[in-house]
């Protein structure tokens, strides 16, 4: 072992080529023929491709069917368009989360409200949300932030008692699970990216 940092001129203790570490996305050959492929075909709306994903998708997590949108965002859009919120309602969210989580809600004409995070998970405070409720309360987006999922037993019980719809933004929770289901899969909405 060197007695000097490789900042003073020692030997590197770390070799990996950084650029090479942050890279993404990795792209296989496959992956690459599969996007010539439909971008050769010209029909990329129209193909198989994005049904093949969705029922593939829908499998994976256990859901009945899943919709493809073209990122997280419009899928919050549409979720909470179907739900038919807009002025005079309010969204709730958590105050840790990406900007996108609220800005469909408000796009929308909602208020969005926001409420405070555990501080053990950074995850949705399930007392702060139940303290935020109003009756003009129409939905709550628990985001499974860095893929930790909601204590969604809880959550689901008030938006049950309260009448409120809930969007769960999984966009960076692909695969995890709570109480053996899916997140994304417990709600009443469920959102992915794949950005």
């Amino acid at each position: 072992m060197s007695e000097r940092l490789a900042v003073n001129g020692g030997p590197k203790a770390i070799t990996l080529d950084q650029i090479e570490a942050l890279r993404w996305p990795i792209l296989t050959e496959e992956d690459e023929q599969s996007v010539l492929h439909v971008m050769r075909k010209n029909e990329t709306s129209l193909s198989d491709e994005p049904k093949l994903l969705e029922r593939e998708f829908a499998s994976y997590l256990g859901a009945e069917y899943a919709l493809a949108e073209v990122n997280g965002t419009s899928a919050l859009y549409a979720a909470l368009f179907v739900l038919g919120i807009g002025p005079g309602d309010e969204v709730i969210c958590p105050s840790y989360t990406y900007w996108a989580t609220a800005m469909p809600a408000a796009t929308l004409g909602a208020e969005v409200v926001f409420c405070e995070i555990n501080p053990d998970s950074l995850d949705m405070d399930v007392v702060d949300f139940r303290n935020k409720i109003t009756p003009r309360t129409k939905a709550v987006i628990p985001v499974h932030l860095w893929g930790v999922p909601c204590e969604m037993d809880e959550i689901l019980a008030i938006a049950r008692k309260n009448g409120i719809a809930v969007i769960e933004d999984a966009c960076h929770a692909h695969g995890a699970e709570y109480n053996g289901r899916k997140v994304g899969t417990i709600g009443d909405i469920g959102i992915f990216s794949f950005q």
